[in-house]
């Protein structure tokens, strides 16, 4: 795999209850990366340092805001 661009705002950001409250408030931090076979991927991350969530996206949706051409919901 090959860096292709660096986003220069997050690609993730905390807006639900779950990622603003808890030992670390609103910090939300990716841990892994997995491709489904249907072409999502599904973004592992933890929430607060108290758990972890799933998100689920494209390729397309991630480049897409690491070029800044898209901004991800709960900005």
């Amino acid at each position: 795999h090959k860096v292709i661009c660096r986003s220069h705002e997050p690609l993730i950001a905390p807006s639900e209850d779950y990622e603003v409250s808890g030992f670390f408030e609103r910090v939300v931090f990716p841990t892994g990366l997995t491709p489904m076979d249907d072409g999502r991927w599904m973004v592992y991350y933890g929430v607060a340092d108290r758990s972890v969530a799933v998100a689920e996206t494209t390729m397309d949706e991630l480049l897409a805001v690491a070029k800044g051409e898209l901004m991800l919901a709960g900005r």
